[in-house]
């Protein structure tokens, strides 16, 4: 029972690790880009994203 919880232990700190990078990655990409918006500003940067497409 111990591996279990081990194991779903590890790979859930994987996960969060994975995640962690790519919010750093997207956040150094807006910043170089220019888009570096405050976090009441997330959905309009969305929204406006989508339009551009």
């Amino acid at each position: 029972m111990l591996m279990v919880i081990s194991y779903g232990y590890w790979v859930w700190h994987g996960y969060r690790q994975a995640m962690r990078d790519a919010l750093l990655r997207r956040h150094e990409r807006d910043v170089e880009r220019g888009e570096h918006m405050e976090q009441d500003n997330y959905w309009r940067r969305r929204t406006l994203g989508a339009r551009r497409r």
